[in-house]
């Protein structure tokens, strides 16, 4: 309820902005990915300190004892989703879902080891996707706020915000 109060067009500069912010960290956390299924035992090893970086400074940070006992509950799921990424089926599924919100998509990354990098490389693909849906609605949502185009008639962009609050704000 308190989200849908104010102006909407204020909200969607400010997750503009932060998709803007976080999408490169993202496409660089996806490459480094990428490059290190394919590099050698002590490659791996020195990458994995350099994503755990990259990770940790993408991160939104704070939290309570609440989100902690959250947290501590959610590990315990994204450890059995990695788990369950492994198999195609499960990826094709996950694919097509709404995927992690960011606190839990981060939580997930922090789990990064040789056993779950693919399915990880995986998860920062779908974020990537869905974020850059998010971006093009926004896109669109200025768009039609323009006098010019403002005839046209309205559609999903208009609701982008609500979108990126539920992405970006864990909803308990």
């Amino acid at each position: 309820m308190m989200a849908k109060i104010g102006p909407r067009w204020q909200k969607s500069v400010i997750y503009t902005w932060t998709i803007n912010g976080k999408m490169p960290k993202l496409q660089s956390l996806l490459r480094v990915l990428e490059a290190y299924s394919e590099s050698n035992f002590v490659q791996r090893i020195v990458a994995l300190k350099g994503l755990r970086k990259i990770i940790s400074d993408a991160r939104l940070k704070g939290g309570c004892i609440f989100c902690e006992n959250i947290d501590q509950t959610a590990s315990y799921y994204i450890h059995t989703l990695l788990d369950a990424l492994a198999h195609t089926d499960v990826q094709e599924l996950y694919r097509r879902s709404s995927g992690l919100c960011i606190p839990h998509f981060f939580q997930a990354l922090e789990l990064l080891n040789d056993k779950y990098a693919p399915q990880l490389k995986e998860i920062v693909k779908v974020q990537i996707e869905h974020l850059e849906q998010l971006k093009n609605d926004f896109e669109e949502f200025f768009r039609k706020e323009d006098y010019r185009f403002s005839y046209e008639p309205k559609g999903k962009e208009q609701l982008a915000w609500l979108r990126a609050m539920r992405i970006f704000l864990r909803e308990t």
